[in-house]
């Protein structure tokens, strides 16, 4: 997250659009290994985003559906970051980040408390 923050000071959209992603994608990994018994050598996005929504937010119990949407989203964003001519404003960059930010914190606190 500290590199989507660097990013985002330098105004750089895309970069911190695709920080953000990476670093909650790396996160979610590091969730479901501490939590459940899944472990890969390789995580492709669409089995990581599945896991994490029918492992922890469909649940309902330390996350929620709408927490899924939001990883879902961010890769979204990530991709038209990456790949896509438009730019992306201002106002979408802090979007992403925040949501991030919320669910980067949200799943420390989950791994921190065993």
């Amino acid at each position: 997250m500290i590199a989507a923050e660097r990013a985002f000071t330098s105004e750089d959209w895309e970069t911190t659009v695709s920080r953000a992603y990476y670093a909650l994608y790396h996160a979610v990994i590091a969730l479901l290994e501490n939590k459940t018994t899944v472990r890969r050598n390789r995580w492709e996005h669409v089995e990581l985003h599945y896991l994490f929504r029918s492992q922890f937010a469909q649940r309902g119990f330390l996350f929620v559906v709408r927490d899924a949407e939001d990883f879902e989203r961010l890769h979204r964003q990530r991709l038209a970051a990456d790949y896509e001519q438009r730019g992306l404003s201002r106002r979408m960059t802090e979007d992403a980040l925040r949501t991030a930010n919320r669910l980067y914190a949200k799943i420390r606190e989950v791994i921190s408390n065993g």
